[in-house]
């Protein structure tokens, strides 16, 4: 008779019981004998199977795309028809004369006939289409859009649920990034834009490369450009130098304005174009990350971010610097996942030098990375932390050496100042609650000081690092506590801009925590609100009560009933967890039969 397979773990193990654990000791590392027909934990489905749920899923995210990218073309000639007009609404149209064809207006009178028939959505037939109601218009189109993306993230559950896996997903990826690429390709060409970001960020370029001059200096040297054709295409009195904004962002505006020349046209398509580039990088990563965390999510997770239309408008059209900040603070979540530490933490510094509130995430994650070397001797530890220093130290001296002059240390420390401790308040909820009839009652007066504002959020952000610094001991909880830490400022900063949700949107995405996404994402609908609103030429000074505030309130209402659904109706199967196992009557053996499975010993047959 032939002798059973001798399994490799102990015999503790096998029975379900375990020894307690030393402190300050490895558990043995011996690999665990898995039984063949235990070790898929999800069973493959049959081919016919497989096929036919891929075709649904495939099917239901082409009609969701094409939904999406009808919203957009709709959206497309929008913007350039605010009033005031952009002075970017006109720059690529003429490069691109056969641009306005694509305008659906002349294209499809009888749906401007029907539109015009509601006074607040009616566009006009001419260039003067009313402020208010292209605003309205644009608003209506990205809700349905939004509403869209979200039956669509819906969808994706059915991949999870019937466990497609390998080559199906990646079919359902390559459809994910064929979509973001066509999407990406509507918002570099929309006509339109709202900040003048994306020019002064080719200034700032040209201004290194034409004139070798410290954009940090330049409050002296305005003079330098007044017939530069950057600063001629910006408003009157609109140009102002770098403020919150670190080295590594103007360096990476020097080759894109050396591509572009004195040309402000090429200077809005190369920067557009290289935010689409960091978009669909960002969306990978984001994919990337979630099959570690949480594979059931990835699929819906990469939908949210690729397809969001905060993401693409907020950052392609207006190519803002915090998706360049997501992509190194994604990356590095990446390569810490791979156990390429250093690099990891390279990738942090370099996320902390485009956008300075970073530096408030640092700590999470050298406490994540640390928890990865518990392996190492100490020997090993102190070696790693000594290089770890210096590669630090020499990417923030060559980062800001081609700066340094005559800017200094008394220069670092302001644009630390203007980046953490703003001289204004705009747009934000500090703004909003100080123009409320109540705000001159002294208690509510001394809180809405800036000053002791600011050392309000200085105390609830504070508060969330320690804490995030004590619990954190893997990668997901420090993504975690870095989105609430962004969503604070996001919602508590006194200077405010739709700009702000970008970072803990992506972030509480690759976390795969529902909750903080959810916030997220109702922060995410207050900012498009906020940004139709800039269209308008009278400013609403109590907008941030309705952008920021009601966001954060609705979230409040729906997790209070959600856990009070959730403690009235427990969920079956958590409940037939927590119900004691019954030990079957006849389903073992007598003693002294043995399983299969066990291991033989010495000169036993069958």
């Amino acid at each position: 008779m032939q002798q059973p397979p001798r399994s490799q773990t102990s015999r503790a193990l096998r029975a379900g019981r375990t020894n307690p654990a030393l402190a300050r000791v490895t558990p043995p590392t011996t690999p665990v004998y898995v039984p063949a027909s235990e070790r898929q934990r999800w069973p493959q489905l049959p081919a016919d199977r497989r096929a036919s749920t891929l075709r649904r899923v495939a099917g239901e995210l082409v009609l969701v795309g094409l939904l999406l990218g009808l919203c957009f073309w709709l959206l497309f000639p929008l913007p350039g028809r605010a009033q005031p007009a952009s002075p970017a609404a006109h720059l690529l149209p003429g490069l691109f004369p056969w641009l306005l064809q694509l305008s659906w207006l002349p294209h499809l009178p009888w749906l401007v006939a029907v539109i015009s028939r509601v006074s607040w959505l009616d566009v006009g037939s001419g260039a003067g289409g009313a402020p208010p109601a292209v605003s309205n218009l644009a608003l209506v189109l990205l809700g349905v859009a939004l509403l869209v993306l979200f039956l669509g993230a819906r969808c994706c559950r059915r991949a999870a649920r019937e466990r497609l896996q390998g080559r199906s997903m990646g079919l359902l990826l390559a459809l994910l990034c064929l979509f973001s690429l066509l999407f990406g390709v509507f918002c570099v060409l929309l006509p339109g834009s709202l900040t003048q970001e994306t020019l002064l960020a080719g200034l700032y370029g040209r201004v290194i490369l034409a004139y070798h001059v410290n954009p940090y200096l330049l409050n002296g040297s305005v003079g330098l450009l007044v017939r530069d054709p950057l600063y001629l295409a910006l408003p009157q009195g609109t140009f102002a130098p770098p403020q919150g904004l670190g080295p590594l962002w103007l360096d990476l505006t020097v080759p894109l304005s050396w591509l572009a020349r004195d040309n402000p046209a090429l200077v809005l398509l190369n920067f557009r174009l290289f935010a689409l580039a960091l978009h669909l990088l960002n969306a990978l990563l984001i994919w990337s990350i979630l099959a570690r965390l949480k594979p059931e999510i990835r699929l819906a997770g990469t939908l949210l971010y690729a397809w969001n239309p905060v993401i693409l408008l907020l950052g392609i059209v207006e190519v803002q610097s915090q998706l360049a900040v997501i992509f190194f603070l994604l990356l590095a979540a990446f390569l810490c996942q791979r156990r390429s530490l250093q690099l990891s933490w390279v990738a942090l510094l370099l996320a902390a030098l485009v956008q300075p509130l970073c530096l408030l995430l640092l700590p999470l994650f050298l406490r994540a990375l640390a928890r990865e070397l518990r392996l190492l001797g100490r020997g090993g530890r102190f070696f790693w932390w000594a290089g770890l220093l210096c590669i630090s130290a020499l990417v923030v001296v060559l980062a800001y050496a081609p700066y340094w002059s005559g800017l200094g240390g008394g220069g670092l420390a302001l644009q630390l100042r203007a980046a953490f401790w703003p001289d204004t308040m705009q747009d934000s909820l500090l703004a909003a609650l100080s123009g409320l009839p109540f705000a001159s009652w002294p208690p509510v007066a001394w809180v809405l000081d800036q000053t002791h504002w600011m050392i309000l959020l200085a105390l609830v952000v504070g508060g969330l690092l320690l804490l995030g610094v004590w619990i954190t001991d893997n990668l997901e909880l420090a993504l975690l506590f870095a989105s609430w830490i962004l969503l604070a400022l996001a919602l508590l900063f006194p200077l405010s801009s739709p700009w702000l949700i970008l970072l803990p949107l992506a972030l509480s995405l690759a976390s795969s925590s529902r909750r903080t996404a959810l916030l997220a994402h109702l922060l995410s609908m207050g900012a498009l609100l906020a940004y139709c609103l800039a269209y308008r030429p009278e400013p609403w000074g109590a907008q941030a009560l309705i952008t920021l505030g009601l966001p954060a309130l609705i979230w409040g209402w729906m997790l209070f009933f959600v856990s009070t659904w959730q403690m009235a109706h427990p969920d079956e199967e958590e409940a037939q967890a927590h119900q004691p196992r019954r030990r079957p009557g006849l389903s073992r053996p007598s003693w002294p039969s043995r399983p299969a499975a066990w291991p033989s010993r010495p000169g036993w047959r069958r």
